[in-house]
């Protein structure tokens, strides 16, 4: 199902789901993603070191990903150069977590080594693209935990669900009346869309259905 199926169902319970905008899909063509989430939170650097300990968590969560995961990263506090300016996610990880089977990458933050990404096969969801590499810049403050991503509170396991609209998180504790709602509006716009090609004005359409 769409996005924007999701993001109705939530709003029908009060649960905000759509990360922000600015989180746009930056490749895959098609970039549909559906997987449950595995976290990674980021906090600015307390201290200048070029060293790959730094964000060990990043890469451990890449290393103990299960096929179909979806790699969920968010910069958490203030930093300089704002999070969209610092890569967090690159070639040689998405080259790691294609390997392992990850379904697909969501970053509060920016990416680089686009065309190394692409050629993984990874869908990624990202701010911006830079070369800024986050070395010295951010350091990995743990993964599997709670984390803000795009202004939506992400827990391990909740479900990630994107497209070319954007992201939408399910907590896990919707996620079996969310399919079931989402089966029920599927079925329903696919008989206003062959209503619509007979030629029913849009207007009775919605008359009889009640869903745009």
């Amino acid at each position: 199902m769409s996005t924007g199926t999701v993001s109705d169902i939530l709003d029908s319970k009060g649960v905000k789901g759509c990360m922000d905008s600015e989180i746009k899909l930056m490749t895959g063509l098609h970039g549909r993603i559906a997987g449950p989430s595995l976290t990674v939170k980021w906090v600015p650097s307390r201290k200048p070191v070029d060293d790959y300990h730094t964000y060990i968590h990043a890469l451990q969560a890449i290393d103990d990903a299960s096929r179909g995961d979806v790699y969920v990263a968010a910069i958490d506090g203030e930093t300089v150069p704002s999070p969209k300016n610092i890569a967090v996610f690159g070639g040689l990880m998405g080259t790691a977590a294609s390997v392992k089977g990850i379904a697909g990458i969501v970053l509060d933050g920016a990416m680089r080594d686009i065309t190394d990404v692409e050629e993984a096969g990874l869908p990624c969801f990202a701010k911006s693209l830079t070369p800024f590499n986050v070395q010295t810049r951010a350091e990995t403050a743990g993964y599997n935990c709670r984390i803000c991503c795009g202004g939506v509170l992400v827990n391990p396991g909740d479900m990630i669900v994107g497209d070319r609209d954007g992201v939408v998180v399910i907590p896990i504790e919707l996620v079996d009346f969310v399919v079931e709602e989402g089966r029920k509006i599927t079925a329903t716009e696919a008989l206003e869309i062959q209503e619509l090609k007979g030629g029913t004005s849009l207007l009775k359409v919605l008359e009889e259905h009640a869903r745009i």
